[in-house]
């Protein structure tokens, strides 16, 4: 009888965590078998199957929820049977071969639809979202508000917004040395990635930069563990921003940092992260914690450019930085390799690129960072400008001038490109506006890992290497005169950690 009464004692049911969630995703996001996430994580086979639950039409879905996105990134209304109609447009676009019986956007599915995408009611039925200065007022008045109640100080309050690179794009125009009569020779590299930047009201607190690139692992990466870049990499077939990307960083990379600085400054721990109303970014459903200590709130629409902070002059400011970077790395090699620039262009690989980002991040200030908030919660005693250099932008120009001079660029050259209009050209939002059929090519393209990087893989360095190149390291610092002792040290562990590894 006890037998029987244990055997059919129903088993307790354990809840899954969303954070355990995206990491079951983000795991066979890399290639890793089903077998092998389940063994990784602790997880029964049965709980990972309702976590990735299949969907009927998964393409169709995808396509759906990419043009809901996009509409309401132009603040235009969506209804549900606006939503239904479209998907009935879609279908035989993506699955010509299929009986158009087999799908009849149904009550049933629109309401999965929204239920999966996190799709308010209200969302659907909304009117046409602002879109011009009027909204500026109503919503500082609503933000202030939210601030009000939830008890958020500058340090709670975060942005967040993503921007395209160019990173290899040199002037088009040009001559990129003066050897070189014929400009058609040199192809101007197309290689892009997305950035993702992110701090807080005060300034106080900068989440790592995350950088989106189209490969898992480059070759320049061979040897390389990933998690210690400087930077927090991501993958996306095309190098954009996306929910799902936008989702991991969130859960993966914003949440655990801005605990652990609520806990470093001795603060509550909580936070509001303010957001355009891009379709890259998920519902606002979704960039909720769990606990409900992290809230996300949006921009109205087509605001972004008069109060977003961080549109203030802060990712200008950054690629700049980068920018600067790119071209006096340019300028040092053409001396020392005594090559030409589309030569060493063509060495310049994506582990370069994510240096002198994580270094471009770096670089800004907490007073600029500070001042990119103005607009939308000025200070009463603030006189900051939202300008994110030391240097004014006329004498900005004229160092870039400076450095195309350098290069070998002539004013008097009918291909000279000026550096404003060089700057001007890398404007890119980050995130991708499809139309129908690009819409369609997207969810039907496979996803392969492109390798751009033609350059040979780094070899491995090997405890003695990196024990001998510290201590060079060690004796160069000691023998200069500005050498900070927190330099020292911090080398001097390296090495004693390299030479036990030996």
């Amino acid at each position: 009888m006890a037998t029987a009464c244990a055997s059919s004692k129903k088993r307790k049911h354990q809840a899954v965590s969303l954070e355990l969630k995206l990491n079951i995703i983000a795991e066979l996001q890399k290639g890793k078998s089903q077998r092998l996430v389940s063994d990784i994580l602790h997880v029964s086979r049965s709980t990972k199957r309702c976590i990735i639950r299949q969907v009927h039409f998964p393409e169709l879905d995808t396509a759906c929820h990419i043009w809901f996105l996009q509409q309401r990134s132009k603040g235009a209304p969506i209804s549900g049977p606006l939503l239904q109609e479209k998907s009935l447009q879609l279908f035989p676009k993506i699955y010509p071969q299929s009986d158009l019986g087999e799908f009849c956007a149904s009550s049933g599915w629109l309401q999965k639809f929204c239920h999966r995408h996190g799709i308010r009611s209200a969302t659907l039925q909304g009117e046409a979202l602002s879109a011009d200065i009027s909204a500026v007022d109503p919503y500082r008045k609503e933000l202030l508000s939210v601030i009000e109640k939830g008890g958020y100080t500058r340090d709670h309050i975060f942005n967040a917004d993503e921007t395209g690179l160019w990173w290899k794009l040199m002037p088009s125009k040009s001559l990129v040395s003066g050897g070189e009569i014929n400009f058609k020779n040199f192809k101007q590299s197309k290689d892009r990635v997305t950035l993702l930047a992110c701090a807080n009201a005060s300034g106080s607190c900068k989440i790592p930069l995350a950088f989106i690139h189209k490969s898992a692992r480059p070759r320049c990466f061979k040897n390389t563990n990933m998690e210690c870049l400087p930077v927090s990499y991501f993958v996306q077939k095309k190098s954009w921003m996306d929910a799902k990307v936008f989702q991991l960083w969130f859960q993966l990379k914003f949440l655990p940092f801005v605990k652990q600085f609520c806990k470093k400054v001795s603060i509550d721990y909580k936070a509001l992260l303010l957001l355009d109303n891009a379709p890259a970014h998920p519902s606002v459903e979704k960039l909720n914690s769990e606990d409900g200590r992290v809230v996300a709130m949006f921009l109205p629409a087509n605001t972004t450019s008069i109060i977003q902070p961080m549109d203030q002059g802060i990712l200008e400011a950054m690629k700049r930085r980068y920018k600067k970077c790119l071209l006096r790395h340019l300028i040092l090699e053409e001396h020392t390799l005594e090559l030409s620039i589309p030569e060493i262009l063509k060495l310049v690989t994506i582990r370069d690129a994510v240096y002198w980002a994580a270094q471009s991040w770096d670089d800004a200030t907490r007073e600029s960072l500070s001042a990119g908030w103005n607009k939308l919660l000025p200070l009463s005693d603030c006189s900051l400008e939202a300008v994110d250099s030391t240097s004014s932008p006329n004498n900005e120009l004229g160092e870039f001038t400076d450095m195309f001079l350098e290069m070998g660029s002539s004013e008097i050259d009918e291909n000279w490109q000026r550096p404003q209009e060089w700057l001007d050209e890398d404007d890119d939002p980050g995130y991708q506006l499809l139309d129908d059929e690009e819409i369609i090519s997207e969810v039907l393209a496979t996803n392969t890992d492109v390798e751009e990087d033609t350059t040979h893989p780094r070899p491995c360095v090997t405890p003695a290497q990196a024990c001998e190149a510290l201590e060079t390291v060690l004796e160069w610092l000691e023998s200069q005169g500005d050498t900070q002792i927190e330099h020292l040290l911090l080398v001097k562990k390296w090495r004693n950690r390299a030479a036990e590894n030996e």
